[in-house]
């Protein structure tokens, strides 16, 4: 096939579908597809599809370099799309990884082990692969907490008894514009910090993230249920807060009840929170 007609038909393609096309060389054409993260489960999903640009069926051998091919390109889409997670409402994790070669270097070996979750033939001369990045199993989580330094004083709030010791918090953010962060911040009306990254057990919250994330207001997912207690306070977020809109401010009212149960910021130190997120 005449070399112009293959760019002609690359260019096409990168104007119709929001995927992008990349030419390998001068025969395997690699249809990479966008990276998507799932925060209830702190996975991250990339796939490609590489094509050998030939009518021709191909022996195994062949369809070995294609699969290898197609894994390479959705390695580097998965590392995109890990830096551009937010990590709070001001910074992604690129600022981070980039700036810190050891981090790095943890991070592209994680990528490097990535799970291979599904392989196709979509044709007859072509592969699809699916791949999943665990940011927790993978010890990302923990990497990336052990990285970022925060120091802060204890939020100032103005503390009323709330009658009940609760166990747990559950925020309901939807319907805000709230986008899911690794460690969002939950602020007062007045700026106050509630829940920071600063004040948690970081242990705890590099085996089981900072934050359970859950699409399901029946809150009856099995990690869900491992993460709330039996009294959990049931609070729905005012607005979302900063560049990325991944921090949350509740009323002073809540932040009081909140920080006047011991029982409740010890669990909220220990990341018994979960966010109800669209």
């Amino acid at each position: 096939m005449n070399i112009k007609v293959i760019l002609l038909f690359i260019t096409i393609n990168m104007l119709l579908f929001p995927q992008y096309l990349s030419l390998t060389n001068n025969n395997i054409l690699v249809n990479i597809g966008e990276g998507r993260v799932d925060y209830t489960t702190y996975t991250i999903y990339a796939d490609a599809t590489a094509d050998f640009v030939t009518d021709t069926r191909l022996h195994p051998e062949a369809l070995l370099i294609l699969q290898q091919q197609a894994e390479e390109e959705t390695m580097k889409t998965l590392y995109d799309t890990l830096g551009n997670i937010p990590i709070d409402s001001e910074d992604n994790i690129y600022s981070i990884i980039e700036e810190n070669r050891f981090l790095k270097e943890k991070v592209v070996n994680s990528i490097n082990n990535a799970r291979l979750v599904g392989i196709s033939y979509p044709t007859r001369t072509s592969v699809k692969v699916l791949m999943a990045l665990d940011i927790i199993t993978n010890n990302l989580m923990s990497d990336l907490i052990n990285n970022i330094h925060m120091y802060k004083p204890e939020p100032i709030v103005t503390y009323f008894d709330a009658g009940t010791d609760y166990d747990s918090l559950v925020i309901d953010a939807r319907n805000i514009g709230f986008i899911p962060s690794l460690f969002p911040t939950v602020y007062d009306e007045d700026g106050n910090e509630i829940y920071s990254l600063a004040y948690i057990n970081k242990s705890i919250a590099s085996t089981n993230g900072y934050i359970t994330y859950s699409t399901n207001s029946f809150l009856t997912n099995q990690n869900i249920t491992n993460t709330i207690g039996k009294k959990p306070y049931n609070i729905v977020a005012w607005r979302s807060r900063g560049r990325f809109a991944s921090d949350l401010v509740i009323g002073n009212e809540d932040a009081s009840i909140i920080m006047s149960s011991p029982n409740l910021k010890n669990a909220i130190k220990n990341c018994k929170v979960v966010f109800i997120i669209d």
